[in-house]
């Protein structure tokens, strides 16, 4: 008997420390499910983010250009007209009438007088890539050091609205962009001028090309770019046009995304074999259930042991998403409540067998069990 009895505990101590073990792994599965669920809120929260980041952007973008659109029509309103007049340099329309005159004026080109048209500003008309925006007339200007010769910033405006002359790789003329590659019907390349630097394009155009042709020639000068490498910096640009600021957003977002399956795949293998750990947990522990009945002199036969298929009954557990701590509570109530319809045993004391104890010939308490 004490052998026997010795045996059985440590039956009972093996098989409470396996399913210790299984019950561990059983909860690196749920955690694992809620880390996968923190992470896709986590990424869509990110998301929404960039799309109002996005939005604010654009919507500031627009308040800041009406702003200095109201700005530059209140000056027009009070009679302010291109600041070469003001500073008594000859406006377009002086030098057009020189031209005339003196026809080989037009071939002549002065860097200084450039200079100087350039540090006072020229209007053009602004084009920005989203098709929705319209033409913006802005005056280009170009800001020079102490000296009056070298260049320090190209501008358009105010705040941010410039583009630092060292950043320029290319004084394009024509259509080389993307912004006047999509509105190549609509405009002449003659008149369109382009500043591409490395993390901004100022695309402008003039109803003169003759003004086009000036800057472009200005430009690159200040720039000591030739027009042969000027000519080979557009063809690369064609070919490899530049992305905006929202797609490369989005190009982030899809190769933080690929990355992410990558790794989901991973975690999702880890998480089948997790997922079969735990289905391992279930038929242990519904094993241990007849067993404990049986021990209980429960009338358990092969029949019921067949009707309570662990598998099925796994697929129903996570039906109702019964956690994993009551398993074994909720598989004992319903093997015992089946026993009851089936008249294996009273319904009137379904749960636990009737036990009562009773005196022995010697005076011990024997315990009867009384189905």
């Amino acid at each position: 008997m004490k052998k026997q009895k010795k045996k059985a505990e440590q039956e009972a101590k093996e098989r409470e420390e396996k399913l210790k073990q299984v019950r561990a792994k059983s909860m690196m599965v749920s955690k694992s499910m809620a880390l996968k669920k923190k992470k896709e809120a986590e990424q869509k929260r990110m998301d929404h983010l960039d799309k109002a980041e996005d939005v604010m952007d654009e919507r500031a973008e627009d308040e800041e250009d009406q702003h200095y659109g109201k700005r530059q029509q209140n000056l027009a309103d009070i009679g302010w007209t291109n600041p070469t007049q003001e500073d008594g340099f000859e406006s377009d329309h002086e030098e057009g009438e020189k031209e005339k005159a003196d026809p080989g004026a037009a071939k002549k080109f002065s860097l200084s007088k450039f200079r100087q048209d350039a540090a006072n500003g020229q209007l053009f008309r602004k084009y920005k890539y989203r098709k929705n925006v319209n033409r913006q007339e802005r005056y280009i200007k170009v800001t020079f050091d102490d000296a009056g010769k070298n260049p320090l910033k190209i501008t358009w405006g105010t705040g941010n609205r410039f583009i630092d002359w060292k950043a320029v790789k290319l004084i394009a003329h024509g259509h080389h962009t993307p912004t006047f590659t999509n509105r190549a019907q609509d405009l002449d390349p003659k008149c369109c001028l382009s500043v591409v630097s490395q993390h901004t394009i100022l695309d402008i155009e003039n109803e003169s090309d003759e003004i086009v042709k000036r800057w472009v020639k200005g430009l690159r000068l200040l720039l000591n770019q030739s027009d042969a490498e000027a000519q080979r910096l557009e063809n690369e640009l064609r070919k490899n046009p530049p992305i905006t600021k929202k797609q490369g957003k989005t190009k982030k977002r899809r190769q933080k995304s690929e990355r992410k399956v990558a790794t989901g795949k991973q975690e999702k293998k880890r998480t089948e074999s997790l997922i079969l750990l735990q289905k391992d947990l279930f038929i242990m522990t519904t094993t241990t259930v007849f067993r404990n009945l049986e021990e209980e002199y429960y009338p358990v036969t092969q029949e019921l042991k067949q009707q309570f298929n662990p598998n099925e009954m796994y697929d129903e557990v996570l039906k109702k998403d019964i956690p994993w701590r009551q398993w074994q509570n909720w598989i004992r109530q319903t093997i015992i409540t089946s026993m009851g319809d089936k008249g294996l045993i009273d319904n009137a004391n379904k749960d636990t067998p009737e036990k009562k104890t009773a005196v022995g010939e010697e005076g011990e308490k024997k315990e009867c069990v009384i189905s």
